[in-house]
Formats: C-alpha cells, sequence, structure tokens
C-alpha cells in the first residue's frame, strides 16, 4: 500500500506494507536541513539507512489511531498529547491508521505457538514498530463500550506474543520496555467503558514489556465540544507526566 511518510516538514512517496505517518517532532536537536542529505529529491523514496540512522538518534513514539474520522474527536485529543512532544527534545513519531490497514482477525490457528510470527504478515509492520519504540500511543473512541473492531483486531492479534511467552519461551517476547498512554473519545460520561478498554491494553501489554501509564478521556461528546478543554488538559498533563521520566 501507499503511505506518505513525513521527515522534518519534508514529504516524500514511500511505499509501506502498513499505512501511516511518520514525521520528526523537531526541538533542540536535529533540524530539517540536516535530514537533506538523506533525501534525493522530493520524488524518490527516503532511503532505509535514512530511516535507521534517525531512528538510532531519536526516541521512537507509536501511535495506533483507531477512529475512522481523521479529523473528529479522537485526533483533537491526540492532537493535545502530541503537542508536548514540540517542545522537548526531538521524537520520531509512527502513526498507524487501523481504520486503514483493516487488520486480518485472528482465527485461532495455532500458528504461532510453532514459530514466533503469525500466518497474516498483515501486521508484520506493525511488530517491527512496537519493537523499536519508546513511547506507545493508543487513541480510540468508545464503540459499544470497548474498542472499535480494528484496534479489537489487532489485540486479539497479540495472541502471537502470549504464545511466544508461554509456548515457544521467550522472554520476554519484545526485549525492549516502553510506556504506554490511552486516549479515549466517548459519547456519554461514564466510566465502565474506560475501565474495559484499559483492561484490555493491560492484558496484552503483560507479554508486550509495555506498562500502561494512564488514560486521557474526552467523555460526553455527545454534548458537542463542553468538555473538550478539560480533555485537552489532561492529554497534556499525561504526556508532561510520561516524558518527565523518560
Amino acid at each position: 500500500m501507499y503511505a506518505e511518510r513525513l521527515f522534518g516538514g519534508q514529504s516524500v512517496p514511500w511505499s509501506s506494507k502498513t499505512p501511516g505517518r511518520i514525521h520528526l517532532m523537531k526541538g533542540k536537536g536535529l533540524r530539517t536541513r540536516s535530514l537533506k542529505k538523506y533525501i534525493k529529491t522530493e520524488s524518490e523514496p527516503v532511503r532505509k539507512e535514512a530511516i535507521m540512522n534517525i531512528l538510532d538518534r531519536k526516541k521512537h513514539a507509536l501511535v495506533l489511531f483507531g477512529s475512522p474520522h481523521s479529523h473528529g474527536s479522537t485526533r483533537m485529543l491526540l492532537g493535545s498529547f502530541l503537542e508536548v512532544f514540540r517542545d522537548c527534545k526531538d521524537w520520531l513519531v509512527e502513526e498507524m491508521d487501523l481504520y486503514a490497514m483493516n487488520p486480518h482477525p485472528c482465527t485461532g490457528c495455532g500458528a504461532c505457538a510453532k514459530k514466533e510470527a503469525c500466518q497474516f504478515p498483515d501486521l508484520d509492520g506493525f511488530d517491527k514498530a512496537l519493537r523499536r519504540s519508546d513511547l506507545l500511543i493508543v487513541a480510540a473512541p468508545v464503540y459499544n463500550a470497548s474498542f472499535p473492531a480494528p484496534m479489537k483486531a489487532l489485540l486479539d492479534r497479540t495472541q502471537r506474543y502470549f504464545e511466544a511467552r508461554f509456548s515457544l519461551g521467550k522472554r520476554p517476547p519484545v526485549k525492549k520496555h516502553r510506556e504506554a498512554a490511552l486516549l479515549l473519545s466517548m459519547g456519554r460520561e461514564e466510566d465502565f467503558p474506560v475501565e474495559v478498554c484499559a483492561y484490555q491494553l493491560e492484558r496484552a501489554f503483560s507479554v508486550m514489556n509495555t506498562t500502561l501509564r494512564g488514560c486521557a478521556v474526552w467523555a460526553g461528546t455527545d454534548r458537542g465540544r463542553e468538555n473538550l478543554g478539560t480533555a485537552q488538559q489532561k492529554a497534556r498533563a499525561l504526556a508532561l507526566e510520561i516524558l518527565g521520566e523518560m
């Protein structure tokens, strides 16, 4: 599939198995012009060496965007969370649009209990991005007191990490540790859906070497933007808390 990768404000075409966007959050470190040596022209793809060079020098945040609305409530909450990164040292932020990816559902075939891989290759790109990430951000609306279908499908596919741990003896299945944040938007104001979503993540994270640090919720979106300001403050505060310890 075709995805647009963004580096330091420059846009170049990039072929990828996983749709998404990568952009550099500019701070005191690497500047846009220092990336030009990695880019031949704006009409040519960025070399893999350039990507690895950046990844080696920058902390990597991976965003799982689970809303079908690219500019809706979830996007606004995510934007407030990511604002904090612009005032800090450089971070590389990669976003994966789960509705565009449309993960294949887990079929319980048991293949991952025999080999450290999934029989469906559509999430191989996610696995690679996860393993190099320092921070995982899950941003999604609440559907029927839980995650939307694409996010739930991805969580079901984390069975590969359970099997790696308990069937194949990989300890830990994912070597690098990362922090995580949950950002939710929801029409009503109630605690149960937040508890359900957080519980699902914590179960999966238990074999992914990932720690859920907190959750920021924009509740009551059925009433418009009444609670937006409070939700944005919570998102920024959560980001500052996480960055302060990384």
